[in-house]
């Protein structure tokens, strides 16, 4: 994990999936890699896969999908978040198929990175064009680091309980 530091993945054009139960750190991860990227100037955006589908959704209605697609593509880090969150239609599958692809043949440095409580081969489940989406999976872990997460929710470590009893 200390190498993501370096940015290495970026500069090898090597995306990354977070992969784990929800609350052991995958966001987390995610996050702090965009951060050291915005910290070197390098441009970067992140976005859960469901406001990719409703930004989708919204630039389709206007017209603009090119305008969007382009953005994403042109982003060095691009962070999708839960995947397998949300379900995506037909038409927005082969958007996420193209904005794959299209990022898969840039020919400067980026990375994309994925996190999913679901192991990659059950994402094909949320997309309804299977023949997109497994053409996408293709060029998403051709050149992938799979960072397999483990252990308990960080999460509720905070939670106070208290008991009351009501006496007559």
């Amino acid at each position: 994990l200390k190498e993501l530091q370096t940015l290495s993945p970026l500069y090898s054009r090597t995306n990354i999936a977070l992969i784990g139960p929800p609350g052991t750190g995958k966001t987390h991860l995610a996050q702090a890699f965009g951060y050291e990227c915005c910290q070197r100037g390098i441009t970067t955006y992140f976005l859960k896969l469901s406001e990719f589908r409703d930004k989708l959704e919204y630039a389709l209605s206007k017209g603009t999908e090119a305008n969007l697609m382009r953005a994403l593509v042109n982003m060095d880090c691009l962070v999708l978040d839960e995947i397998g969150h949300c379900q995506l239609n037909t038409e927005e599958t082969r958007r996420f198929f193209e904005l794959i692809d299209k990022r898969y043949t840039k020919e400067n440095p980026s990375t994309t990175i994925f996190t999913s409580n679901k192991m990659p081969k059950t994402w094909i489940e949320d997309f309804t064009d299977p023949e997109s989406m497994d053409c996408a999976m293709d060029r998403i872990f051709d050149t992938a680091l799979v960072i397999l997460m483990k252990g308990k929710s960080y999460r509720g470590q905070r939670v106070k309980t208290i008991s009351v009893e009501a006496i007559k």
